[in-house]
């Protein structure tokens, strides 16, 4: 079989953050979301529809005459709805409320959708299922963190092995503590895993002095600083370094918050720096639920959460001692410094101080992202960059 991810309407609801990459690259638990589906089907292809400007920077395997299982790129996967899956036949699909979330077609039908830019549900069997794992909202990532890497730890497969743990590592319960090979994990730190397990990738350092609290992922060659305090729901991405105190928080990858300050319940892009002494407010004084505005439209959401911190898009920066009001949406390349409160909401390529906001040029964007980039050995593309010219002409 081979799967092929495509994209709705309801993508527009989760910039900035789809912004640079397709829903399926969102990392929830400790894989992102393709990478999910890849270990619980094991396709031979996986194939992806995106909007024009992303499509160069997302290269896909072409379809094959063998069928092809549609999946709505904002959907995680679970063991339930595997067995729908495996029930399904031709020309039948499941969604929700009226949202299409899988379809089964036949080679060829897929390689006409695919040609045409989208799916054609019109002439599909749809069966409506209940309380699917579907992202409609940025806060969805951080919401559903915890739970996600319970299941992503079963759907790896890997054991517990409480032998490898370092001598000087305390942990409350090494059964519950997942640790991979080449990782290093130094004295002093204690693992708090009563509540959920704690996930310690391929090559990720964790220096001494630090606490963490699961449900917790570090993923590969992710770094954590002397004395950081890490509680549960909290994924640290691929090549992230952290330090301070971080509380359900997902950091996609390649994102830096090293010192002191507070992060809590918030989504942060890749090839994001968080300076010194950041602090994002994530509780109203009045205990009130938090609202944000819609990326797009302005409007206001009521969220439903009394706690939340700010979504942040790819390659953002904030100068020391930055404060993030609570409910903040952060666009793409933009620099955030200044004694005040930052806006709620931050269009991408934006310069903003604390009496002024300006556009961020472009050029200048650029150049500093190739060299942060730069820094971890990652060249930016002439089909990156093209991709972020498209965001900075559109999405400001």
């Amino acid at each position: 079989m081979q799967i092929s991810f495509f994209y709705d309407k309801g993508t527009i609801r989760l910039f900035p953050l789809t912004l640079t990459r397709p829903a399926d690259f969102f990392r929830v638990g400790i894989y992102r979301i393709h990478e999910k589906w890849q270990r619980l089907l094991h396709p031979k292809n996986i194939s992806r529809l995106v909007p024009g400007y992303l499509a160069a920077q997302y290269k896909v395997d072409e379809l094959t005459d063998e069928p092809c299982l549609w999946i709505n790129s904002r959907l995680l996967p679970d063991f339930d709805l595997q067995h729908h899956i495996n029930d399904l036949k031709i020309g039948q699909g499941l969604q929700h409320n009226g949202t299409p979330l899988l379809c089964l077609q036949d080679g060829m039908k897929s390689r006409q959708w695919f040609d045409a830019g989208k799916p054609d549900f019109s002439g599909v069997a749809m069966t409506e299922i209940e309380n699917p794992h579907l992202i409609v909202n940025t806060w969805d990532v951080f919401r559903m963190n915890g739970d996600q890497i319970v299941f992503d730890l079963d759907l790896h497969g890997i054991y517990s092995r409480p032998e490898k743990l370092p001598a000087g590592v305390v942990a409350d319960r090494p059964d519950q503590v997942f640790i991979e090979d080449s990782s290093i994990i130094e004295p002093g730190v204690v693992i708090i895993s009563s509540e959920g397990p704690v996930y310690i990738g391929k090559n990720a350092y964790i220096m001494a002095g630090s606490v963490i609290r699961g449900p917790a992922a570090i993923c590969d060659n992710a770094t954590v600083k002397m004395g950081t305090r890490i509680y549960g729901d909290t994924t640290i991405g691929p090549y992230c370094k952290v330090g301070g105190e971080i509380n359900n928080v997902v950091m996609f990858s390649y994102s830096n918050k090293a010192h002191d300050g507070y992060l809590g319940n918030s989504v942060i892009g890749r090839w994001c720096n968080i300076g010194a002494d950041t602090n994002s407010s994530n509780l109203k004084n009045n205990y009130s639920m938090i609202r944000v505005n819609d990326y797009q439209t302005g409007e206001i959401v009521d969220t439903g959460l009394q706690f939340m911190g700010v979504i942040m898009g790819d390659h953002c920066m904030t100068a020391i001692n930055c404060m993030l009001t609570a409910g903040s949406l952060i666009g793409v390349s933009t620099n955030l410094f200044g004694s005040h409160f930052t806006p709620k909401l931050v269009k991408s390529f934006q310069w903003v101080g604390q009496d002024n906001t300006e556009p961020y040029r472009f050029d200048k964007a650029v150049d500093a992202a190739t060299k942060m980039m730069l820094r971890r050995n990652v060249e930016m593309t002439d089909d990156y960059q093209a991709m972020l010219k498209h965001i900075h002409d559109n999405f400001c």
